[in-house]
């Protein structure tokens, strides 16, 4: 967003004004309800040079209506899985749970990452 906020968009809607005679323009203004990630995590920001940018959604409890011109860019907002020593704390539940990173450039260039590269049938009978 226009503030450096992360957002999730539920949906957008048009607002009318309304005329003095009780008739209504128009479209106004277009606008949006979206549920608001809180600040990105210092810890992790500092700890990775800035590369790593991870926020927490809070689902329902942080809608919010703004303006579409207050969006500034798409990105995506990836699961960030907890890390070994945070997923073995007894509170990871609690700690590490609904958290996501900020992903700029999603593209079909990632669709390969994490999946095992399979070898042809013609390499398997050299």
């Amino acid at each position: 967003l226009a503030d450096n906020r992360f957002a999730e968009i539920q949906y957008f809607f048009g607002l009318k004004k309304m005329r003095e005679d009780g008739g209504t323009d128009d479209v106004d203004m277009t606008l949006a309800m979206v549920s608001i990630f809180t600040p990105p995590d210092p810890a992790i920001l500092r700890d990775t040079y800035g590369a790593l940018i991870a926020c927490r959604y809070a689902g329902d409890r942080s809608r919010e209506v703004i303006t579409v011109k207050d969006i500034v860019s798409v990105v995506a907002m990836l699961p960030l899985a907890p890390r070994r020593e945070e997923a073995e704390d007894p509170r990871a539940a609690e700690l590490y749970s609904n958290r996501f990173y900020v992903v700029e450039r999603l593209g079909f260039d990632m669709s390969s990452i994490g999946r095992e590269e399979r070898m042809s049938d013609e390499d398997e009978d050299d």
